[in-house]
């Protein structure tokens, strides 16, 4: 048999004198990757009580199997969660109680709960109902469950549980002489009975489940109320927390003590009068530690239940957390064979395991016909600059001098220019640049940023979808469109004025009016949702704001700033715009007009959407390890030839680094897009490319601070 010798970047087995025996796993093995099997409870806000019907529990949703009691949204899907990713948990608190006679405020609903983040959809829990008032009120209060009925059932009827459903109906109230009696609320497993004589209706029973590790009731409905003294009382549900209901004396409905009892539970509905009770969410996740599990905002808990971690928030409000690790103990770098998929796979860490070879890889994407960076020499001369296509974006920067990031696009003209450092507006660049060219692109003589004699240049160049024209402003894959309606450019409120498209290298420049409304939506041409978009107001001094889908969801979804070392923003100010969604695959929303706008009324923004395309480019993150000997590797599916990394924690630079600087690893020589300085050469810097990834190779705080978190984007050529 003959001896297996490898050596590669990151392999060497060159010396070995054994065959070699790779290990073997399937897909559904790939520990690293995804968390799969989680079970979950989310309950929403129980409703208030009304000054007779009674509130109904908050909406219950979960994979458990009931200890007691059954719930139609009992019988849920399990999820799978994805290590490094951000999800977002918001517990809806109780609705607020009525105790006024023939007056309002009528009680109101409980609030939502819900599980979301970038890979699931989000899981709901609708709030519970509110409880009727007396039969002057002729509007039922439907919920996760009903409310109860006041005490004329023709004409102040019971609620309903919501569609889909996940609790039960509010009972009926009750009339005979001068006996008149409220319903319950609804219960997650139980319309309650109709109120009798003397006896007003009880809460609807709640639902006992065990995800916690022990039996807990959930979202009982509340107990009603009866005019007269005589009346009674509607009883609290045995399960769930409901409260019960109090009588009602001819002056004011009685404000009843705590609408869940103790520890039972949450999302119990309000007793005639109360306020409901919040919600919960309890996250289940098997195989792992509570050590895998951070919390990156809010209060959310998290521990173990017997061998699984769990994450649980059960005060009204939002959490975030994420799941760092699920116990995978394979060292990064560790081969096997995928025997499901039949493809080497590689060991990276954070990212589980990848395939060496990714489906979609042989997508025909060429990198060399989309990307270069290529250096050049100053000569106070007509200097055309040879890229090898007709790039459609030129980012060009001095090495050897203190000067500006001179930024060009076919969309906006080649003799207009933009500055990554500055916040300014676009400027007249037609004494530097003369033209966008077949085979690159041409700096006039006396170009002081980016043809000064003897100065030493990089140009990075991209290509899109073909220079515009004024008969075709739309560029889509080198096929001009007369209007945005032909070239499909029209989904959006707000229609492009110009645009250059790549769909194959995932990279669109597109040109648009502001219009100053936060959720207008514009479209951005790729077909798939865009990693990394890079705004600017293009009319005035605003910042370059940028969005990327690898930073944590605690930030601004815009709130890089590409022209400052700043961290990314947690909400609107100076260091970023008024968060606004995400991009879909169609389109992105414009954004605010009140800070660092991406949206101003009627200025001409200018944005830069780039997307993932394997075996070609890869936009993502990494968490920083602090140490100069255990630095993060990077699997990309390519061999890197440009990369920027920028820190989204802390006030970090954007560092980028490429192969044309630096031939051989280390890769030591950085420039800054937010920064004029000359190229940085230390081994402060060092970075190693391989040909399936890169790794970080020092303790630098800008490459590598210790438990932050570092959004990056690479290119291949």
């Amino acid at each position: 048999m003959a001896l297996t010798k490898i050596s590669t970047d990151t392999i060497d087995l060159s010396s070995d004198t054994t065959a070699l025996k790779m290990p073997k796993g399937t897909t559904a093995q790939r520990p690293g990757e995804i968390l799969s099997s989680v079970d979950y409870l989310i309950v929403a806000g129980g409703g208030g009580g009304g000054n007779f019907g009674g509130g109904g529990g908050g909406g219950l949703l979960t994979t458990y199997t009931p200890v007691t009691g059954t719930t139609p949204g009992q019988s849920q899907t399990q999820i799978s969660l994805t290590v490094g990713t951000t999800y977002t948990i918001t517990i809806g608190d109780g609705g607020t109680g009525n105790t006024a006679y023939g007056s309002l405020p009528y009680s109101s609903s409980g609030d939502d709960s819900t599980i979301s983040g970038s890979d699931i959809t989000t899981i709901t829990a609708t709030g519970g109902g509110g409880g009727n008032k007396s039969s002057a009120n002729t509007s039922n209060i439907d919920g996760g469950s009903g409310g109860g009925s006041g005490w004329n059932v023709t004409t102040a009827p019971a609620g309903s549980a919501s569609t889909p459903t996940q609790g039960y109906d509010g009972g009926d109230g009750y009339t005979l002489g001068s006996s008149y009696v409220g319903g319950g609320g609804g219960g997650a497993s139980q319309t309650p009975a109709t109120g009798t004589t003397g006896t007003p209706g009880p809460g609807g029973e709640g639902t006992t489940i065990a995800i916690t590790g022990s039996s807990v009731g959930y979202a009982g409905g509340g107990g009603g109320v009866g005019f007269e003294t005589s009346d009674g009382t509607g009883a609290a549900p045995s399960v769930g927390g409901g409260g019960a209901g109090s009588t009602w004396n001819g002056n004011a409905g009685a404000t009843l003590s705590p609408v869940y009892a103790g520890t039972d539970g949450k999302g119990g509905g309000g007793g005639s009068g109360g306020d409901g009770g919040c919600g919960i969410v309890y996250i289940r996740l098997p195989g792992i530690t509570s050590g895998d599990v951070t919390i990156l905002s809010g209060s959310a808990a998290k521990g173990n239940v017997s061998s699984d971690a769990f994450v649980k928030l059960d005060t009204a409000g939002t959490a975030t957390f994420k799941i760092t690790s699920n116990g995978e103990t394979s060292t990064t770098g560790t081969l096997r064979e995928n025997t499901t998929t039949g493809k080497m796979e590689i060991y990276t860490g954070d990212a589980g395991w990848r395939a060496l070879q990714q489906t979609g890889q042989d997508t025909g994407v060429v990198p060399s016909n989309n990307f270069n960076t290529v250096l050049y020499t100053g000569n106070d001369s007509t200097n055309p600059v040879s890229v090898g296509f007709a790039p459609d974006f030129s980012w060009i920067k001095c090495i050897t001098d203190t000067r500006s990031n001179t930024l060009i696009d076919t969309v906006r003209g080649a003799t207009n220019v933009l500055q990554s450092e500055s916040a300014s507006q676009e400027w007249d660049g037609s004494s530097y640049v003369q033209s966008f060219d077949a085979n690159g692109f041409t700096v006039k003589s006396n170009a002081a940023f980016i043809n000064s004699s003897s100065q030493n240049y990089v140009s990075w160049n991209w290509k899109a979808g073909g220079a515009p024209t004024v008969s075709n402003p739309f560029m889509i894959d080198d096929v001009g469109y007369a209007s945005a309606a032909l070239a499909s450019m029209n989904i959006g409120t707000i229609t492009p004025n110009a645009c250059s498209v790549n769909t194959e290298a995932g990279f669109s420049i597109v040109k648009f009016t502001g219009t100053g409304n936060a959720s207008d939506t514009v479209s951005h041409g790729l077909g798939a949702a865009p990693n990394l978009v890079m705004y600017k107001d293009i009319d005035n001094t605003r910042n370059w704001n940028v969005y990327v889908s690898s930073a944590p969801s605690t930030y601004n979804p815009y709130g890089g700033i590409l022209d400052f070392n700043y961290a990314f923003n947690t909400g609107g100010g100076t260091n970023g715009s008024a968060g606004t969604p995400s991009p879909t695959v169609l389109t992105f929303t414009a954004g605010s007009s009140t800070v660092n706008t991406v949206n101003a009324l009627n200025q001409e923004i200018i944005t830069y959407s780039w997307r993932s395309i394997p075996g070609y480019s890869l936009i993502g993150s990494y968490m920083g390890t602090g140490s100069s000997t255990n630095t993060p590797i990077i699997y990309t599916g390519f061999e890197p030839a440009w990369i920027m990394v920028k820190c989204v924690d802390s006030a970090r630079a954007w560092n980028i680094t490429d192969n044309k600087r630096n031939t051989t690893n280390p890769r030591d020589s950085v420039l800054q897009a937010q920064s004029t300085d000359l190229a940085y050469t230390s081994s402060n810097y060092n970075i190693n490319f391989y040909n399936d990834g890169f790794q970080i190779v020092n303790a630098n705080t800008g490459w590598n601070i210790a438990g932050e978190t570092y959004i990056f984007m690479c290119f291949a050529a």
